[in-house]
């Protein structure tokens, strides 16, 4: 009986020995996690304890830098002209050349007409003047094709690149809500408790950060779909 009792006691004395080891290392995880500070991003996820959280955090981190940061191309349809500013000024260029063709075309006609070697000739130098402004003139629309065509691509890269970004942010987004859903449940000691609410503040403010700075990728998405041609 005296043996029972003694390996009880025993068991019990291992187990809160089990228990206290284990919450010593919680709350050295979760005090590293506040020393990374407000600011500290992914860091404020306990490395051991929200292991799993802490690595999808890790693995976000550098492709939304890469989209937001514009690493991977333009992240914003901002520019001099806006696509339709490019559409009307090609329809002017086109109509300028229209009317240069018609110039052309009375110059022709003038000759045709001429009863004389002076209008003949006067009539042949409009002409060739007209050709020279058409020639001059398809180059000039030639380039205002070219940019509406990098235009679109732009517009189309930029569309792509904004939509990963925000894909991104919404994860780390999602990533600290996780991480503000169980630490609300972290009282195993006043300690880890106090630790807890610390942590809670940096994720709040994290999910916040995240949640503004999508607001504006958000807005910037929306003006590049108006830009599409």
């Amino acid at each position: 009986m005296k043996t029972r009792m003694l390996g009880s006691i025993v068991f019990a004395a291992t187990l809160v020995m089990g228990v206290s080891s284990s919450w010593a290392g919680k709350k050295e995880d979760f005090q590293d996690a506040v020393n990374a500070g407000e600011r500290g991003g992914c860091r404020t996820l306990p490395n051991n304890s929200y292991s799993d959280l802490r690595n999808t955090c890790d693995s976000i981190g550098g492709p939304m830098a890469d989209y937001c940061d514009g690493r991977r191309g333009p992240v914003g349809c901002k520019a001099q002209f806006t696509s339709r500013a490019l559409v009307d000024r090609l329809d002017r260029e086109k109509r300028k050349l229209d009317e240069l063709k018609d110039k052309k075309r009375k110059a022709e006609d003038a000759k045709s007409r001429a009863s004389s070697d002076d209008e003949k000739n006067r009539a042949q130098a409009d002409i060739d003047a007209a050709d020279k402004e058409m020639y001059a003139q398809t180059k000039v629309i030639e380039q205002a094709e070219r940019d509406i065509s990098d235009r679109k691509t732009l517009v189309s890269s930029a569309i792509y690149n904004i939509e990963q970004c925000l894909n991104y942010r919404y994860a780390a987004m999602n990533v600290f809500g996780s991480a503000i859903d169980r630490m609300k449940n972290e009282s195993e000691t006043d300690e880890i408790r106090n630790l807890a609410r610390t942590l809670l503040g940096y994720y709040q403010t994290s999910k916040d950060g995240h949640k503004e700075v999508a607001r504006n990728y958000e807005t910037a998405l929306s003006f590049c779909k108006d830009e599409r041609l």
